[in-house]
């Protein structure tokens, strides 16, 4: 007999132990018991961090577009843009675990002639945070946001 055969086979039946109290199934239930819970150990899976931008047409935010929004569409500049479709049109962002002060920036564009002015009120945490006049053509709104808020 080889002298390593012994060994094979001892590090086998070792290796099936392992597998079979590894795998024990639950006394009642029958399920499989947690040997380790990833996502307890693992704090950061519970979300993907803050947001930093948020851009129509990229299928990453899409979910970030909640109501009153049109489906993106290829503007005359060549970006996507999303149109407010409705009176209101809101947006979600993850702030992240520890919000910090953060600047909120908005690409607007009013089109046309519009009967009376445009105004885009912001709210972040369902409180009013800023109220915005706009003017007919594109312009750029920036206010910046106090982590408190």
């Amino acid at each position: 007999m080889e002298r390593g055969r012994p060994v094979r086979a001892l590090a086998g039946l070792v290796a099936c132990l392992i597998a079979s109290t590894s795998c024990r199934r639950g006394a009642s239930t029958g399920e499989h018991a947690v040997v380790l819970d990833l996502i307890e150990a693992f704090a950061a899976t519970d979300h993907a961090g803050p947001t930093t931008e948020i851009r129509a047409g990229d299928r990453r935010a899409a979910s970030s577009f909640v109501e009153g929004w049109s489906p993106p569409t290829r503007g005359d500049d060549g970006r996507d843009v999303a149109w407010a479709s409705a009176a209101r049109a809101s947006l979600t962002f993850d702030a992240g675990a520890r919000p910090l002060d953060t600047t909120i920036v908005v690409d607007c564009v009013v089109a046309g002639e519009p009967a009376r002015p445009p105004f885009v009120f912001i709210r972040t945490n369902g409180r009013p945070a800023g109220r915005f006049r706009l003017d007919r053509g594109a312009q750029e709104i920036r206010m910046t946001v106090p982590a408190a808020h």
